[in-house]
């Protein structure tokens, strides 16, 4: 179940419509706006969806901040605030009274070198932030004027922890992108600016708190995989549908450029796989989640739950007595969901990818079909563990209900053996910070793994099974000749893949790690066919329960029609015919399964 390094990163490179979240307050935090100036070195930014006001729960994300120097975010002070504006080099905050400025004089004094997060126009981007590092403050009248930076998301904080998950709307307002109120005239930037055109110069500075240097070591820049694509989200393209279908359609070499085998698979001349009906249908959606950023991804996790979730996979292939024993593994689909952006700091992307694994050995070269439907139990759930992927859990998965479709082969007298396996994968990919680190959860299920191993049956009643009535056998032999004994085996398994490059650990290679905490086999029931010639196809060998030993040649063809329900009675002792409604009839396992 393993990869290489960034096959979770790169299905995400092309463009979709992200969900964004913006910048937001809570209710909480404006009510206890006032109080105080809220200079503190831990701080939690609040972020939901764009269109939080026409979703009834809309996903949000609470982002964690903790740095050794004081921050202070200027949208917890807006009650005070009558302006902010924002240039290269300093950020000018007018204040609605002297005394405003003097509570902030009053806190930024005890305090040495502070950050400043912005959420303003003509400071950072629609629905974003940005933080800036606070050098030199000038204070006149009624503006303080804060001489900046900008060292980024990255180098500003030495912890950041991203929670992410559904919310309440009545609990956030989504920021708006404009002048807070009118400009004050008197502002300290237009003041400058007049000067200057009149050939004056500023005063020197009134109140210089601090001059110092950069607060952190800036790391290497090092370029990982990012979710590319600017495309936003509408309030009505916010789907995380996993439909797929391909119809009569050759994917092994494969004629759809959906479809694509596994990297360096050769394909010998002569092998066909192709799907006769191959669907997929139901949704993934990313509940909830949690990561740190910065080179340490402890007691993170990712949620992610599936809803009416079903396959119906049937095949018909061509196979070839030459390969031996061979497997060939073909990408169905990838499917991309859409990611979760939170400007600055996270694009979360999932996306579902089934797969099949084909394999069979067989003595001569040979066409048959096959399959089976899966339907998975909604709300069925896969928590990954970050911190300790062995504390990872499945949750429903296992309750997957399975149905056989029939085998069928214009071969009689056949002995094989086949396996086919579909492995929807469930990828959750992670850029931080632009691209500077990097992480993915992967969960890999095998819904199922169906092993079959065909083989004539001899010497046996017309279950298969081994009889010592010799007078018997030899009459089940001349009604039907030799019987096709299919015994299946189906296993059911499911397991977590992590991988991440977090700053610069990424010199020494990715981090991999993977877990599976759901393995089981068990066998099913079997299935005995008769081939019938004429019509060269497989079915029930089914024969009157009146019938005796001894009479069994004499009824022959008349008991098996009767018993398979056929109208015609072919009259000869050595095979029978019957409509092509014998195809219906031959469900290899009959019926429904539960793991």
């Amino acid at each position: 179940m393993g990869g290489s390094n960034g096959e979770l990163f790169e299905s995400m490179e092309s463009p979709v419509h992200r969900r964004q979240l913006r910048a937001a307050s809570s209710t909480a935090e404006l009510a206890r706006r006032g109080l105080k100036i809220p200079l503190q070195n831990d701080m939690t930014l609040h972020y939901i969806e764009e269109f939080a006001a026409i979703i009834d729960t809309p996903f949000g994300a609470e982002v964690h901040l903790g740095s050794h120097v004081p921050i202070l975010a200027l949208e917890h002070i807006e009650d005070l605030i009558v302006s902010v504006q924002c240039n290269e080099e300093s950020i000018e905050v007018v204040f609605a009274s002297y005394d405003s400025v003097l509570k902030i004089e009053e806190a930024l004094s005890t305090e040495a070198p502070f950050l400043i997060i912005t959420s303003h126009w003509s400071c950072n981007d629609d629905g974003s932030r940005l933080p800036v590092y606070r050098s030199l403050v000038h204070q006149e009248s009624n503006a303080i004027e804060f001489f900046t930076n900008s060292v980024g998301w990255k180098n500003s904080f030495q912890f950041m922890k991203v929670d992410f998950g559904r919310k309440d709307t009545k609990d956030y307002n989504i920021r708006p992108h404009s002048h807070l109120r009118r400009r004050d005239p008197g502002s300290l930037l237009e003041k400058r600016e007049a000067g200057a055109a009149s050939g004056t110069v500023s005063p020197p500075l009134s109140s210089v708190l601090v001059s110092s240097t950069t607060i952190l070591t800036p790391t290497s820049n090092i370029a990982f995989p990012t979710i590319a694509g600017t495309v936003q989200a509408t309030a009505t393209n916010v789907v995380q549908d996993i439909g797929a279908q391909f119809i009569n359609t050759q994917i092994l070499p494969s004629n759809s450029t959906l479809i694509a085998a596994a990297e360096g698979l050769v394909i010998p001349p002569g092998l066909t796989i192709s799907c006769v009906n191959c669907t997929t249908s139901g949704s993934i959606e990313l509940l909830t989640g949690s990561f740190t950023v910065g080179g340490n991804i402890k007691d993170g996790f990712a949620e992610v739950a599936a809803n009416d979730m079903f396959a119906h996979i049937e095949l018909d292939t061509t196979w070839l007595a030459s390969l031996g024993a061979a497997s060939f593994t073909i990408n169905l689909a990838t499917i991309e969901l859409q990611p979760i952006s939170i400007p600055d700091i996270a694009v979360i992307g999932p996306l579902f990818n089934p797969r099949l694994i084909i394999a069979a050995n067989v003595g001569v070269d040979l066409d048959f079909t096959y399959g089976f439907e899966v339907t998975v139990p909604n709300n069925s759930t896969a928590i990954i563990n970050i911190g300790n992927i062995t504390e990872s859990s499945i949750t429903g998965f296992q309750d997957t209900i399975f149905k056989a479709l029939p085998f069928q082969s214009k071969l009689g007298n056949l002995a094989l053996n086949l396996s086919v396996t579909l492995e929807p994968q469930i990828l959750v990919g992670f850029s931080f910070l632009n691209g500077m680190d990097t992480a993915g959860a992967g969960v890999f299920l095998q819904l199922p793994q169906l092993a079959v191993e065909v083989a004539p049956a001899k010497g046996t009643n017309e279950k298969c099974e081994p009889i010592t009535n010799v007078t018997l056998a030899d009459d089940i032999f001349n009604l039907f000749g030799n019987l096709t004994h299919i015994v299946p085996e189906v296993q059911l398994a499911g397991g977590f893949i992590l991988e991440a490059t977090l700053g610069p650990k990424a010199l020494g290679g990715a981090l991999q790690t993977a877990y599976t905490p759901l393995a089981t086999t068990f066998s099913a029931p079997t299935a005995c066919l008769a081939y019938d010639k004429k019509a060269s196809t497989y079915g029930p060998a089914i024969i009157p329960t009146t019938t005796t030993a001894g009479a069994i040649s004499n009824a022959s063809s008349t008991s098996a029609a009767m018993a398979l329900g056929s109208p015609f009675i072919d009259g000869r002792s050595d095979g029978f015919s019957i409509q092509s409604a014998i195809m219906l009839l031959a469900l290899i396992f009959g019926g429904f399964l539960r793991f």
